[in-house]
Order: C-alpha cells, then structure tokens, then sequence
C-alpha cells in the first residue's frame, strides 16, 4: 500500500450512514507500507441497509482510496524478445 487518502475515505463513510448511523463506517484492513496480495480483504464497509451498501461500494470504486504501489520484476525490451 503506497497511500491511503484520508479526505475520500471520509466521504465513503459518509456514504454508508456514519457519523449518524451508529454502527456504520469502514475498518481499514491495511496501513501505509503493508504488503498485499490479490484476494486479500483491504476494507470493510458496514451500513444498515443495503442501499447504503450498494452505494458506499460504488463511491469506493469511482474514489479508488487506497493506493497500490506497483512492482515491477523484470522489464523485457520489445526488440529483443
């Protein structure tokens, strides 16, 4: 995880009902600096409808809060494959 923007979390956890609705919100399964892979849980987002939900999780994608840093292994140059 290269960053994590404060400011469009907010705004996917408003999304979801908090701070009015208790209960609703987001837990952050990752910080700055952690190593993730594919299929690894990174947010949980909590509403009390399904709406909510729904909405919240489209905000989210559109938003993409949380930064991947991208590794690069091994670069190939066209010419000599």
């Amino acid at each position: 995880v290269e960053y994590v923007d404060n400011k469009k979390l907010s705004r996917i956890a408003r999304a979801v009902g908090a701070p009015k609705v208790k209960g609703a919100g987001i837990v952050l399964k990752c910080e700055q600096g952690d190593k993730i892979k594919k299929g690894d849980v990174i947010m949980e987002l909590y509403a009390d409808s399904e709406t909510k939900l729904s909405y919240a999780l489209k905000v989210a994608e559109e938003l993409n809060p949380i930064e991947m840093q991208r590794v690069i292994f091994e670069a190939y140059d066209r010419e000599n494959l």
